[in-house]
């Protein structure tokens, strides 16, 4: 089923309330759905205060996260801080949230760095439990990580329907995400210190997260909006531009496919938003049409900019 666009701006965690203030001004002026911000430790400021002045400063843009590392908080306090949040925002909230990733984050914070499927695992359970804390009345929840106990607190506006994004890659968390999500932010491929893996961008790797997805869902997969994190260039010269990516992404690779990345593997890929505006337009019905995703979030200096005509063109058809 073909949803209708919807547009986010991914802002930085730098310091200073009145920025992130200013940018959803202007991210809601210019059509934008959602303005939202990242969670890591080292690189500003805590994502939901930050956000607060982001909702008080603007009336009709959703606030979100992209996305909030589960193992930074039990997930019984982040359900009260959420739905907290969506209160005083009047409704406005999405939670996105993932599994954690940055392992240099965790030993400078001094938490466990599980492996992979053990951290996983807690964030399904931190999804069903916080969904049970929203539902009406207390809440019971009996997991092998997290439990809570007739426990009946403040409920979002939203209720339980509040949406749910989950930053997913790999087949077990795509599980996850299948099982709980609501919209599904199909991740850049990185390793653990944040190197890029080429072969997880392409185009077919895309298709191939968007299936284990599918698997996953089963008969809801239709209700899950798909999503994607790009930082867009603007040019009448894509192959220039795709020509740079490739050896960008060359310089921070750990590794690269059977063979070496071409112009044409780049701007095939829905990581790759290149192009003019008129362009943009094009590569992202073709992008919807061919994958499915229709909620797009750009990040990076002048994205919001310079994406603008698109976003007129296109939010909500």
């Amino acid at each position: 089923m073909t949803k209708p666009f919807r547009f986010g701006v991914q802002t930085g965690m730098g310091p200073g309330g009145g920025s992130i203030a200013d940018t959803a001004r202007q991210a809601e002026d210019l059509g934008y759905s959602v303005v939202t911000t990242g969670d890591h430790f080292g690189m500003g400021m805590a994502p939901l205060e930050m956000l607060a002045f982001a909702a008080a400063a603007t009336s009709t843009i959703r606030i979100g996260t992209m996305v909030l590392c589960n193992d930074f908080r039990h997930p019984a306090v982040l359900a009260k801080e959420v739905a907290t949040f969506d209160v005083l925002s009047g409704g406005r909230f999405e939670l996105g949230i993932g599994a954690g990733w940055m392992k240099a984050e965790y030993d400078s914070a001094g938490i466990a760095f599980d492996q992979p499927g053990l951290r996983i695992d807690r964030l399904e359970e931190s999804i069903q439990l916080m969904r049970a804390m929203w539902s009406e009345g207390p809440a019971t929840f009996e997991g092998t990580h997290y439990q809570v106990h007739e426990l009946d607190d403040l409920k979002p506006v939203q209720g339980a329907e509040l949406p749910i994004l989950v930053g997913a890659g790999s087949p077990k968390i795509m599980g996850v995400a299948g099982r709980w999500a609501d919209i599904v932010n199909i991740s850049y491929g990185t390793d653990a210190q944040g190197r890029v893996i080429v072969s997880n961008n392409s185009a077919d790797h895309c298709r191939t997260k968007i299936e284990w997805l599918r698997e996953a869902a089963g008969e809801r997969f239709d209700q899950i909006e798909l999503s994607m994190l790009s930082s867009p260039t603007i040019t009448d010269d894509r192959r220039a531009a795709a020509e740079a990516a490739v050896g960008r992404m060359g310089r921070m690779a750990i590794e690269t496919m059977d063979r070496e990345v071409s112009i044409d593997d780049v701007l095939d890929s829905p990581n790759h938003l290149i192009g003019t505006p008129e362009e943009l337009v094009d590569q992202l019905q073709a992008n919807r049409e061919r994958f499915g995703i229709s909620y797009v979030v750009v990040a990076g200096p002048g994205a919001m900019e310079a994406l603008a005509p698109v976003v007129e063109r296109l939010a909500g058809t």
